[in-house]
């Protein structure tokens, strides 16, 4: 049986709700619009239905229910890269943003993530051991489908991409299988998921750990018009650095909303951001050159959580240990520190450059 309706059918409906253990939404419904919208709010999602998955059986259901009546499936947990989903017509939206089990081998160096699990919870279970998981550009996007993206982190340079970093899968195939997926059992699907092509919706991954005790991380902002001159000190300096240093320059922008530290509110800005895998000493020493090009003035001095997270574009949040110092408009000074020490939990990465460990890349590029 197949359907083009815009809407389940009402027995369909009724039938596909009542198996649930989670929940689900269709067009009209209080909370549809809360259900459908990614993270990405400049895709406009409009599936057929919207199932909040609840546990693996929620998934299995359904994929059954979508193969009788002619829909396809596209699972999504954060909606960070909501546009590769394409089209939602004659479409189920499964979040799987409910499935968030953590468990840790910290013998094998190994951590276990359902399909909902945010970097930052993986990087907090990885830490508590003394290890850490290669995460992406921000605390909240899935690690799962970052993982299965490819996965370019802060330790790429040394570690190597989070795809190549997943030990296995576990999933649902097409058939409503559920399935587990290593270099020893499906292994030709297993290959093609670490691609993120494989028919599978995935609802966990066990992924590699690595030991990480120390990390100095930070960033340094100058106003928008030193792009140029910034972007060239730093492409001659990432050239010099060993692999246990991840970084990248850019230009960055931040809205002029109330949750933005006002020095930073409506600026924008060029950076450097850097994670460096030793002591505070080795790093300052590895970023000197960064502090003294072109620089009449630069501090450099070790920030708190919170101030680390005011400069990322997504932890904008409030803070009474917030120290963040920007310089007046058209001041061609540093605007702020850089360098602060922590475990691998105080940190979440963004994009490593440079050599990748194992894979031959341009050094330099981002």
């Amino acid at each position: 049986m197949s359907t083009n309706a815009s809407v389940l059918p009402g027995e369909h409906l009724r039938a596909l709700r009542a198996a649930l253990h989670g929940e689900l939404f269709v067009p009209g419904e209080p909370g549809w619009d809360d259900a459908r919208r990614s993270w990405q709010v400049l895709v406009d999602q409009r599936p057929v239905a919207v199932v909040v998955a609840a546990d693996v059986d929620d998934v299995v259901t359904t994929i059954a229910h979508a193969r009788r009546l002619g829909l396809r499936v596209a699972p999504q947990a954060t909606g960070h890269n909501a546009r590769a989903v394409g089209g939602l017509d004659d479409t189920i939206l499964l979040r799987t943003s409910r499935l968030t089990d953590i468990s840790v081998d910290a013998d094998a160096r190994t951590i276990r993530v359902g399909a909902g699990v945010q970097a930052r919870a993986a990087a907090v279970a990885a830490a508590e051991h003394g290890l850490a998981v290669i995460a992406g550009f921000a605390p909240t996007v899935g690690i799962v489908g970052f993982s299965l993206g490819g996965g370019l982190g802060w330790l790429s340079r040394s570690h190597g991409l989070a795809a190549n970093g997943i030990v296995a899968l576990e999933g649902v195939d097409a058939q409503g299988r559920v399935v587990r997926l290593d270099g020893d059992n499906g292994a030709d699907l297993f290959w093609a998921a670490r691609g993120g092509s494989a028919p599978v919706v995935v609802t966990a991954a066990e992924l590699r750990l690595h030991p990480l005790t120390q990390l100095v991380a930070g960033g340094m902002l100058w106003p928008l018009e030193r792009l140029p001159e910034v972007a060239a000190a730093w492409r001659e300096w990432v050239g010099t650095v060993p692999d246990g240093v991840g970084s990248l320059v850019r230009a960055m922008r931040f809205p002029p909303l109330p949750m933005v530290p006002e020095p930073l509110r409506g600026r924008a800005f060029a950076a450097i951001e850097v994670a460096i895998q030793d002591d505070p000493d080795a790093a300052a020493a590895l970023i000197a050159p960064l502090r003294a090009c072109a620089l009449r003035r630069s501090r450099h001095r070790r920030r708190p959580a919170t101030a680390r997270r005011a400069v990322r574009g997504e932890e904008l949040r409030g803070g009474a240990d917030r120290r963040i110092r920007v310089l007046p408009r058209g001041d061609d000074r540093a605007a702020a520190g850089c360098g602060r020490r922590g475990r691998s939990r105080r940190t979440h990465p963004r994009v490593a450059t440079g050599r990748l460990s194992g894979i031959g890349v341009q050094r330099g590029v981002c």
